[in-house]
């Protein structure tokens, strides 16, 4: 008797750890159901990647001391211009070689400041990039002779001196040249007044300037010439015209 109750105890402490841990195990399950899907939700809706990605684009700046048009990939700027945004590879771009500043004035492009010399250049772009256009300003002299031909005009930079000639007597075209004739330098004016009576001199160009030269006209050797041909030409026909007679009278005899 003893013995089967023992075993009735047993079974029964058996049954009830066997409980146990089935319940155990179906409340796990539903815990485990009841997260599901909340994590399924989370894979659906996870945030956005929010890396932040560089612009891919560089910037060319080229400067000048004066406002200047730019030519950038053969389109034409405005002189406000000078910054630009590219994709980075190659690039032409250029300045102008001359700007005219007003009567006499100009600026001429001289050389970038990496020593370049050509107005007009190409170069690849890997990164930000400076150049700077450097220019000069320029004076012109002209120079007004219709009798003869001087030389010496043209441009030159400010500040620079200007070294200009005409001949000291030069012979006059046509025939009065061919016999003679000539002009006679006789000074260099500027707005009607005389600023050197040298044929050849020099001026500082600070400004522009014109300057005409005078001359006056020497018929002396056109004279002589012209009096020795004329001689020629009346006793030639005297003595023609005498020996024709002569002649004549020869004949009548």
């Amino acid at each position: 008797m003893r013995d089967f109750k023992t075993s009735l105890r047993f079974s029964i402490i058996l049954v009830s750890v066997l409980l146990s841990a089935l319940t155990i195990q179906v409340q796990s399950s539903a815990i485990s159901n009841l997260e599901t899907p909340n994590h399924a939700f989370s894979q659906s809706y996870s945030r956005p990647d929010s890396t932040v990605y560089a612009s891919n684009k560089i910037e060319l700046t080229i400067n000048s001391e004066y406002p200047i048009p730019i030519t950038l990939d053969g389109v034409t700027q405005g002189s406000d211009v000078s910054v630009f945004e590219l994709d980075p590879g190659q690039h032409t771009f250029s300045v102008p070689e001359t700007i005219q500043r007003g009567a006499g004035s100009r600026l001429k492009f001289e050389n970038w400041s990496d020593g370049g010399t050509a107005s007009n250049r190409t170069e690849f772009l890997s990164g930000n990039a400076t150049f700077t256009a450097i220019y000069v300003i320029q004076y012109e002299l002209i120079l007004v002779s219709p009798e003869a031909n001087v030389t010496g005009d043209g441009w030159y930079d400010a500040g620079t001196s200007a070294t200009f000639s005409a001949p000291a007597s030069a012979p006059m075209r046509g025939i009065l040249g061919m016999i003679g004739a000539k002009w006679v330098f006789q000074g260099w004016h500027e707005e009607g007044s005389l600023v050197s009576s040298l044929n050849q001199t020099s001026v500082s160009m600070t400004k522009p300037h014109r300057y005409r030269a005078l001359w006056t006209a020497d018929y002396t050797v056109a004279a002589i010439v012209s009096g020795i041909s004329l001689a020629f030409v009346f006793f030639g026909t005297y003595f023609y015209r005498r020996r024709g007679s002569n002649e004549t009278l020869s004949l009548t005899r």
